[in-house]
């Protein structure tokens, strides 16, 4: 068994997150924080990282540290982004970190960025071609994917953090500062020609992302409260985006679903998700739960298990294996299993001519059958009906979250 801490330092949060890998190869997460540190305030005036923000992660880093000697963690794989990578004192913070934690923490450059949130993305969406864009406090990544493959990937220097201090949009934001937000965004990205009109869904990794599937939730009374790959139009886009833009600041702070954290910062990140929807004729945005930490967990998954890939190339049976290995040698009956699916596909294929279901029927049947006993490690009575949430609930990828209830 194996233990691995990952940190994720960032220009407005601070994530640290604890996977573990058992000997059966299974994996699954142990632990979560996340502190906004807003690394990223006053950047683009000073240059500089704040002392601020300095004293408030260094905060944050020593209880991790504690956290990794409570939990016997070796392994820790720390990174920083963009408020460290354009900071002229991000070096001697880096060095500082160092010294009094003894994490040793990496500046990732915009382009590696962008292939670990697409490694996060593509492993746990089953998606073929889209654009991610990763949404951060001083920057945001895009990655063009097509079949499956990261065809065009670039950083560019605008985040929520930092365009909401540029244009003051905190507070009461009149339209000309939003006209001028809007304007000087699509400046920034006019220069990316392989994004303009690819009608593609647009997937977004970020909390402004997330942020907005929250509100959409809560404004369609959503009955599954989980925000990976969850779906939404523009045309809700564009509501929540009315409401935000034109509300003052204390009835933006009363929108269902706004995170008070992120109140100050939404205007600018909504600005950035709009110009991208208008660019590209996106249909739709799909929210990603996952992104950088996922990809630098797969590559360290992939390296320890000697896979040939940090890429799966079956994200639904990789992970129904791995969420059924998480439970290994408490409830699982493999043999059983197998049979159970045996005769449930066999009876879905000798019955197609009358039932008329295909292949995506087929397989979501398959993937109930082989999860149809999990419950049985809440309560063997009714176990059933805690399968049935067990399934609904459990890190499965490739599926819809309609499909995963179906399930």
């Amino acid at each position: 068994m194996e233990k691995l801490a990952i940190i994720d330092m960032g220009s407005n949060s601070i994530r640290f997150v604890v996977m573990q890998i058992a000997d059966n190869k299974s994996y699954s997460l142990q632990y979560q924080e996340k502190e906004t540190i807003r690394l990223g305030h006053g950047l683009s005036q000073t240059g500089v990282i704040s002392e601020e923000g300095i004293e408030k992660a260094m905060t944050c880093l020593h209880v991790y540290k504690h956290i990794m000697e409570v939990m016997d963690i070796k392994k820790c794989c720390a990174v920083a982004t963009a408020a460290v990578r354009n900071a002229s004192n991000g070096e001697e913070f880096l060095k500082r970190i160092n010294e009094e934690t003894g994490i040793t923490m990496s500046v990732i450059t915009g382009e590696r960025e962008a292939y670990l949130g697409y490694l996060g993305v593509i492993n746990t969406i089953a998606m073929k071609d889209f654009l991610i864009f990763d949404l951060g406090g001083a920057s945001v990544e895009m990655t063009l994917v097509r079949n499956g493959e990261a065809v065009h990937s670039l950083s560019v220097p605008i985040g929520a953090v930092t365009l909401t201090e540029k244009f003051g949009t905190q507070g009461n934001p009149d339209e000309d500062a939003i006209a001028s937000l809007t304007k000087f965004v699509r400046k920034k990205l006019g220069d990316v020609d392989w994004i303009q009109d690819i009608n593609l869904p647009i997937v977004g990794i970020g909390g402004t992302a997330r942020n907005f599937a929250k509100m959409d939730q809560r404004a369609t009374n959503y009955e599954l409260p989980k925000l990976h790959n969850y779906i939404m139009s523009v045309d809700h886009f564009d509501t929540l985006y009315y409401e935000i833009t034109t509300r003052s600041s204390a009835n933006r702070k009363k929108i269902p679903g706004l995170s008070s954290e992120r109140s100050d910062l939404i205007v600018a990140g909504a600005a950035v998700i709009k110009t991208i929807f208008e660019m590209t004729g996106s249909p739709e945005m799909v929210v990603s739960g996952c992104g950088l930490r996922e990809g630098l967990f797969y590559e360290h998954y992939a390296d320890c298990c000697h896979l040939p890939s940090p890429r799966f190339s079956d994200i639904l049976d990789f992970s129904v294996r791995n969420f059924l290995g998480t439970l290994s040698g408490v409830i699982i009956n493999q043999a059983h299993y197998d049979q159970v699916t045996r005769i449930a596909v066999k009876l879905f294929d000798e019955l197609q001519p009358l039932h008329g279901y295909g292949p995506r029927q087929r397989l979501l049947l398959q993937t109930a059958a082989r999860m149809h006993d999990v419950g049985k490690i809440i309560n063997f009575y009714d176990h059933a009906r805690h399968s049935a949430f067990m399934i609904a609930h459990a890190p499965l990828y490739g599926l819809t979250q309609l499909e995963q209830i179906i399930t």
